[in-house]
């Protein structure tokens, strides 16, 4: 289960975020379910449940600057974790800087 076990990641990849799910009451209180529970919902009440993704494969910094910037693009990922997580930086028009991307790179592998 994603709750108690969150993906993990493989060759260097990063693990997902674990699942959770909770009820949403009408006066915005929220009651955290388990990874296995029976409930019921009365009216007004709202079962949200997120779901986790899969772990990542490969070292982040080695993904292609122009599939990271195709992330952003899509709304996968934002501007931020692209330059914190996988080292790319983008234009104004979210399209990759090379020289700004490798200058980045090769000073977060010093890190």
């Amino acid at each position: 289960d994603g709750i108690d076990n969150p993906p993990q990641g493989a060759a260097g990849g990063g693990s997902a975020q674990g699942a959770s799910q909770y009820i949403d009451h009408p006066a915005g209180r929220q009651t955290p379910l388990g990874n296995s529970e029976v409930t019921e919902l009365n009216p007004g009440k709202t079962l949200v449940s997120i779901t986790c993704g899969g772990g990542g494969y490969g070292l982040p910094m080695t993904r292609e600057a122009a599939q990271v910037a195709e992330d952003v693009r899509e709304g996968w990922i934002t501007r931020a974790r692209a330059k914190n997580i996988y080292g790319v930086v983008l234009d104004s028009e979210n399209l990759p800087d090379y020289p700004a991307t490798a200058l980045l790179r090769k000073t977060k592998n010093k890190e």
